[in-house]
């Protein structure tokens, strides 16, 4: 949808630096624009009368403005186009799809800490089933020392490349969930912009914003099944594939989660109420991704911290 004699402009993400996952970007460019330059057609426009007083027309009359000492002014006077993107483009860029750096480190954090889990299980099984065949010398006794210090740290390692993969999850699906939801507000303005315009009513739609926790909650469970061990099911799905799953739950937890509503009575308050809207939803983002950097940095420490592996010392049986 555009306004008269004006077609979306198609050339908008690569100009403002956006997402393709930004779909309404090309009509709320060329709304905005035209907005912005009544002098190019003879529609909306605010007269500004000699007192200070402004009144904002659907259509320009060349004869009143002869017969009246007025000014003309945009109904978004002050405002530029870049303005309405500005969310936007905070969530451009970041590469969320197969075979990205993101997706190729997320698999990699998962599929490490099943195996290291998995192998250390084995490791510990295979001991108990020598261990009867062996006597109580020193040797023995150092061997299993040997072997329940790499079942530990093992343990500790699986649990912290886990949640590694929690983490990284989070931050994906928090931006994923974000951009749905910017996306779902550029609609909605657009939706208002040819309500005001077309059919003279009061425009109004509801935009709500990603649920954080549902976000946590979500990733936790997709990455350990709610438990303290990676499981073969979220290796094999993919990280690509979780992203989808927990950005989805969260969007469909959006229903408890109500924002604002893009509306208002003249241009300015619907662009306005759109801005709130964005900047809500911007907040929510930034928000988990500056808790998530807090999380990666004690995680690393952690794993810093592990003790190290002990020297096997090697003896007869």
């Amino acid at each position: 949808m555009a306004p008269p004699d004006r077609k979306p402009d198609l050339d908008a993400p690569e100009k403002y630096n956006l997402d393709l996952d930004f779909h309404h970007s090309p009509e709320i460019s060329v709304w905005a624009d035209w907005l912005l330059h009544p002098e190019q057609h003879d529609y909306w426009r605010i007269y500004v009368y000699p007192s200070g007083d402004k009144e904002e027309f659907p259509r320009r009359s060349k004869q009143w403005e002869q017969e009246n000492p007025v000014t003309t002014e945009s109904v978004i006077q002050g405002l530029y186009v870049e303005q309405f993107f500005d969310p936007a483009q905070g969530l451009s860029g970041q590469k969320l799809g197969d075979a990205t750096i993101m997706h190729l480190t997320g698999q990699g954090l998962i599929n490490a800490s099943w195996r290291v889990e998995d192998w250390s299980d084995r490791l510990a099984g295979g001991f108990e089933d020598v261990r009867k065949y062996w006597d109580n010398s020193t040797a023995c006794t150092n061997a299993g020392d040997f072997l329940g210090a790499i079942n530990t740290y093992a343990k500790k390692h699986a649990e912290i490349t886990a949640q590694m993969a929690v983490v990284l999850l989070r931050y994906a699906s928090t931006i994923k969930a974000s951009r749905q939801r910017l996306d779902e507000a550029m609609k909605q303005l657009v939706d208002a912009f040819h309500t005001k315009h077309y059919a003279s009513d009061t425009p109004t739609g509801k935009i709500l914003a990603a649920a954080i926790s549902v976000i946590a909650a979500t990733a936790l469970t997709a990455v350990t099944a709610g438990g303290s061990s990676v499981v073969a099911p979220a290796v094999a799905a993919g990280m690509a594939t979780l992203v989808d799953k927990v950005a989805g739950a969260a969007l469909e937890e959006d229903v408890k989660q109500e924002i604002t509503e893009i509306k208002g009575q003249s241009w300015r308050s619907i662009v306005d109420s759109y801005f709130f809207a964005q900047a809500e939803i911007l907040k929510r983002a930034g928000d988990e991704v500056g808790a998530l950097k807090s999380e990666i940095t004690k995680l690393k420490a952690e794993l810093a911290r592990l003790a190290p592996i002990p020297e096997l010392k090697v003896g007869p049986c």
